[in-house]
C-alpha cells in the first residue's frame, strides 16, 4: 500500500506541475533582436562650408563710388557684397540661401580710378561646382551682372567690373596643395631615411 500511495502522490505531482505549467502558458525562449544592416547616411566634409577667395577689380569708377567708400565702407562693402550673392544666384543653380559673400580687403586708388575688392565667398559644399562655374565658365555674365547692379545701385555711369581669374582660390585647391606638400616631405624623408 505504501508503493501504491508513493506512486499516486507521485503521479499527482506530475500532474499539477503540469497543470500549473500549461495553465502559465507555453514558456518562450528569450528572443533575440536580429542585426538588419541598413545603409550608413552619406556624411558631409569635415567642415560643410567651404570658401572661394577672389579679388574684383573695377576701373573707371566715378566719383560716387569713391564717395561712398569714404563715407561708409561698412555699406561700400555690404552693396558689392549683395551684388555678388545676386548675380551668383543669377548666373548659376545656386540656393542663394547657402551661399554668402564677405568683401575682406578693398582697396582703393581714387587719382587711378581703381577699386580692388577681396571677396570671401563661403557657400554649403553641395554647391561648389556652381559657385566656382560663375566665377569662371559664367565669368562674362557674372561681371556684366555685377556691373550693372552697382551702377544702378551708386547712381553712376562709369565702371567696369572684372573677375581676376589668377585669384581665385577654394578651400578644396588649398587642400589639395597642402595635401601634395604633405606627400613631398614624405617622400624627402624616406628618400633620406633610405640612403
Amino acid at each position: 500500500m505504501a508503493k501504491q500511495t508513493y506512486s499516486f502522490s507521485l503521479c499527482m505531482i506530475l500532474i499539477v506541475s503540469y497543470l500549473s505549467t500549461v495553465s502559465q502558458g507555453t514558456p518562450r525562449p528569450t528572443s533575440r533582436p536580429t542585426a538588419r544592416p541598413t545603409d550608413r547616411p552619406t556624411s558631409p566634409p569635415t567642415d560643410a562650408y567651404q570658401t572661394l577667395s577672389v579679388t574684383y577689380n573695377m576701373a573707371e569708377v566715378d566719383e560716387y563710388a569713391f564717395d561712398v567708400l569714404e563715407a561708409d565702407e561698412f555699406a561700400f562693402k555690404e552693396d558689392i557684397q549683395d551684388s555678388v550673392e545676386t548675380a551668383i544666384d543669377g548666373v548659376s543653380n545656386v540656393d542663394s540661401d547657402l551661399v554668402t559673400a564677405l568683401a575682406e580687403t578693398v582697396t582703393a586708388v581714387e587719382t587711378d580710378q581703381k577699386i580692388d575688392v577681396d571677396m570671401e565667398i563661403r557657400y554649403y559644399y553641395t554647391e561648389a561646382a556652381e559657385v566656382r562655374k560663375s566665377q569662371e565658365t559664367n565669368r562674362v555674365a557674372f561681371q556684366d551682372r555685377v556691373q550693372t547692379l552697382l551702377m544702378t545701385q551708386w547712381n553712376i555711369t562709369s565702371l567696369v567690373f572684372t573677375v581676376d581669374v589668377d585669384t581665385i582660390e577654394t578651400t578644396a585647391d588649398l587642400a589639395n596643395t597642402l595635401s601634395h606638400a604633405f606627400s613631398v616631405i614624405v617622400v624627402g624623408i624616406f628618400v633620406l631615411i633610405m640612403v
